[in-house]
């Protein structure tokens, strides 16, 4: 499966760093949203959940509700798990108080935040991990609406730890650290820095593991392959031209490339799909893009020195690559609630298999769907239903997708601009809009 040069080239020049997470962003909106923001601690929740299997007896914290947080909570809301979110829900304490906010944000799926359909009505997905069953939500919504109750602590709790790469293959790190600056007042800054892994031989990247060096701050992280090696030399003559470690990369890493690694608040290992990976040629540079954020503490440490494993195998049976679905003809009317972009869409000229997505969007976005369409069938791909610009991630599918020679790819988006003033078109910015998809893809 591949695409138009158009596309290709397109794909060249725009990059992941305009798809992945990693768009300029303003005050306003940069950094994870707090999970209570809005929402009025014992009035919000809405009515309990019914669920047919519902599990008998009343949910109480222990023996149930916490083994549902060990699972899909904690790794962002336990210090265990990074520490990302405002507040920690591993412990009764903890969690009680925060009861409503459960209910509320889990009834509504804006948390945990996986907000691709995964209910098998557009496919499903793999990261389980945050996506909570219907019974999942009954028993919080019980819980809360029981008052909390704690129930007997017959063992400890079980601690979910996340995934880690603790053998890495390959491992790359900035060169020195660096300390981002405020620009007057908009605390973000987006900062290149290329690295030698120090692989003298042909491999395929098959798993990663970003390891932010200062959480307070690294907002974003993606990994970049320079198309060329000429390209890696290019950017690395950008470098400390301004005093500075890296060089400054708003819009991208500047020079032609291609994702590999992308990480999020709240992320942790990936896993390629089984079979595949993503070649690193032997003696290329990478080019480690990261967003940072300065919205906490001025007085705390803002220094970073990030690093990223990846596990990396010779060969695989089936190498991927990273193809791109980009509507740029937008034009977005100010001041309406719902305004929904021209389908775009490319033919395959060959077989190939679809192993997932990665599909972007700005603060403007609300949903967004894929679909393709084979003869005169069109199925579901990928929909996401409640677009959320600080919340961003690749979706790998359960079962991979067949694409056969002919088959038409659809992207469309919603997008919401009532606090808009002027019309909306495509851009970088965080006041401009996008509507795309990466796609990881294979050989049939």
């Amino acid at each position: 499966m591949r695409t138009p040069a158009s596309l290709v080239a397109s794909a060249a020049a725009s990059l992941l760093a305009l798809a992945a997470v990693g768009c300029t962003t303003d005050p306003g909106i940069a950094g994870p949203p707090h999970d209570d923001a809005g929402i009025t601690p014992m009035g919000d929740a809405g009515p309990t959940p019914v669920d047919a299997n519902l599990p008998p007896g009343e949910p109480t914290y222990y023996g149930m509700v916490d083994d549902i947080l060990a699972e899909h909570c904690w790794g962002c809301h336990s210090d265990v798990g990074g520490g990302i979110a405002p507040y920690n829900l591993d412990t009764y304490e903890s969690a009680s108080m925060h009861a409503p906010l459960i209910a509320a944000y889990t009834q509504s799926r804006r948390m945990p935040p996986f907000f691709a359909v995964n209910d098998g009505t557009c496919q499903t997905f793999e990261d389980h991990g945050r996506w909570l069953s219907d019974t999942d939500i009954a028993i919080l919504g019980q819980w809360n609406a029981n008052g909390a109750p704690m129930g007997t602590m017959t063992t400890p709790p079980t601690v979910m730890t996340p995934p880690t790469i603790d053998a890495p293959d390959v491992t790359i790190t900035m060169p020195q650290p660096f300390t981002p600056q405020m620009r007057g007042t908009d605390p973000n800054e987006f900062r290149c820095f290329v690295v030698d892994p120090g692989v003298t031989t042909d491999q395929f990247i098959t798993a990663y593991e970003v390891r932010p060096g200062n959480a307070l701050v690294v907002h974003h992280v993606i990994v970049f392959e320079p198309e060329s090696d000429a390209d890696a030399t290019t950017a690395a003559g950008m470098e400390n031209a301004d005093g500075r470690p890296g060089y400054p990369c708003s819009g991208g890493t500047i020079v032609p490339s291609h994702p590999v690694a992308l990480w999020a608040p709240g992320g942790h290992r990936t896993d390629y799909p089984a079979t595949t990976g993503l070649a690193l040629p032997a003696g290329r540079r990478l080019i480690i893009q990261i967003h940072y954020n300065l919205t906490n503490d001025p007085a705390q440490d803002m220094s970073d020195t990030t690093s990223i494993r990846f596990e990396t195998t010779a060969t695989v049976a089936r190498p991927a690559s990273m193809l791109l679905l980009s509507q740029s003809t937008l034009a977005l009317p100010p001041h309406l609630a719902s305004t929904t972009s021209a389908p775009r869409s490319f033919r395959s000229p060959g077989a190939g298999t679809l192993w997932g997505v990665f599909p972007h969007m700005h603060t403007a976005g609300r949903q967004l769907g894929l679909t393709l369409t084979h003869g005169s069938t069109t199925s579901c791909i990928a929909d996401v239903e409640r677009w959320d610009f600080n919340w961003q991630q690749a979706y790998f599918y359960t079962t991979p997708i067949s694409v056969a020679s002919g088959d038409r790819v659809t992207i469309t988006c919603e997008f919401n601009t009532m606090t808009r003033d002027a019309t909306t078109t495509y851009g970088e910015g965080t006041e401009d809009e996008m509507c795309l998809s990466f796609f990881y893809v294979t050989a049939p």
